[in-house]
């Protein structure tokens, strides 16, 4: 996490997210894989134009991550944003008494963990909001 937070300006991580890992035993290939999911989010910020489009490296970065066949980041499906729409609201990093719904998620397949973010991002906020990382939520 400091490391992320160190190397990604544009991620902010909430302040749970320790806490949401400490009873997962630390894995370095996880950690790996979750600085690379945060370094895609990262680098979708710094490819987005001030009117919020996107460059088009920005565009193949949303085609090649968010898009097609197995995508590493995907929303939740319909019948999950229902089921467990409690679980995947969290705290805003930046105003804790707004809540954020998150279903939209990085995947990091070792363990199932998730990575969960606010996204879209609000027309005008830069940062990509991550409020989760941990055990997949919407286990059955």
């Amino acid at each position: 996490l400091e490391l992320a937070v160190q190397q990604l300006p544009n991620i902010t991580l909430a302040p749970e997210i320790a806490k949401q890992l400490r009873p997962s035993p630390f894995n370095s290939r996880q950690a790996a894989n979750i600085l690379q999911l945060l370094g895609i989010l990262d680098q979708v910020v710094l490819e987005t134009l001030p009117d919020f489009s996107l460059t088009p490296a920005g565009m193949e970065l949303i085609q090649k991550f968010f898009q097609g066949a197995n995508p590493a980041f995907t929303d939740e499906s319909a019948s999950n944003k229902r089921d467990f729409e409690k679980e995947l609201s969290f705290p805003d990093p930046n105003n804790r008494q707004v809540i954020l719904f998150c279903p939209w998620h990085g995947k990091i397949s070792l363990g199932f963990f998730r990575l969960h973010f606010e996204w879209p991002r609000p027309r005008g906020q830069r940062a990509v909001k991550v409020v989760y990382i941990g055990p997949k939520i919407t286990k059955r």
